[in-house]
């Protein structure tokens, strides 16, 4: 039994997928590293206003799009095909949220809005279940307390900001990334919920049909629609947020989107 075997994806370098990956596709991934270098150092180059919610909220979505993006990577690098297109569905609605920003910024009191309405939807739910199960305990009685004020607080924000409409669809077209959603978003449906489609992927079926084997070991399959597409959100993130400092001229940041759409449209054709 070798390791892969025994520890599955765990393992270090599981089946030698980081070989493959750097021998078929080393202009690709050296493209993805610079990218990414460029990322990581720019995040500290950000001193957003500390009373400035749109600059606070932008850095915060960058810094999420940035590790979100280097995770997408890390899962492809070790041929996790399924879980790197989860997670760069993730990836896509951090970019969304930062793009509606840098194209509206009022768009954040929306953000803020939805937020508040995570925090009583998950309060109701907590207090929902414990009533369900009898357990009227002091983790009850706060969240209960934590209820009433998180309905106040939403009553009160309702007055001013309305977000019936607001859902990933309407947040990628403020973005203007409405061909996103329809594409990269939709396509990674199916991962995410485990659906019938990609659940078939980890079967082998012969001409009848019939399955005589289980497939779930490391992929390099859509490498390069993978990383490309995942470098191509955090450039967005980057000139989104450039928009939101009011800064016109970034270079090294421009220099790296040329090469980017150079590779993708090499990978089109």
């Amino acid at each position: 039994m070798n390791e892969f075997e025994k520890e599955g994806f765990i393992t270090t370098n599981p089946c030698n997928i980081n070989q493959v990956i750097d021998q078929q596709y080393s202009h690709t991934k050296q493209l993805v590293l610079d990218i990414n270098q460029y990322a990581q150092s720019y995040q500290y180059q950000q001193e957003p206003n500390n009373l400035n919610k749109i600059q606070l909220t932008g850095t915060g979505l960058y810094a999420r799009t940035l590790s979100t993006f280097q995770g997408v990577i890390n899962l492809a690098n070790n041929g996790m095909k399924h879980q790197s297109d989860m997670l760069l569905r993730c990836l896509l609605e951090s970019v969304f949220q930062l793009k509606a920003i840098a194209n509206d910024p009022s768009f954040v009191e929306l953000l803020i809005m939805q937020s508040r309405n995570h925090t009583r939807n998950a309060l109701e739910r907590l207090v929902k279940m414990k009533n369900r199960n009898g357990q009227q305990d002091e983790l009850y009685e706060r969240a209960r307390k934590s209820r009433t004020k998180a309905r106040q607080e939403l009553r009160q924000l309702r007055k001013k900001t309305d977000t019936s409409e607001l859902s990933i669809l309407t947040t990628a077209r403020k973005a203007g990334m409405e061909d996103y959603y329809d594409t990269l978003y939709a396509m990674g449906s199916t991962a995410v919920h485990s659906g019938l489609l990609s659940i078939e992927e980890h079967l082998v079926t012969d001409a009848d049909n019939v399955v005589k084997e289980l497939v779930n070991e490391p992929s390099h399959e859509k490498y390069e629609v993978t990383v490309l597409s995942a470098s191509d959100l955090m450039m967005n993130a980057v000139f989104a947020i450039d928009t939101i400092f009011n800064r016109s001229e970034n270079k090294e940041a421009e220099e790296l989107g040329k090469r980017l759409q150079l590779a993708l449209s090499h990978k089109a054709e």
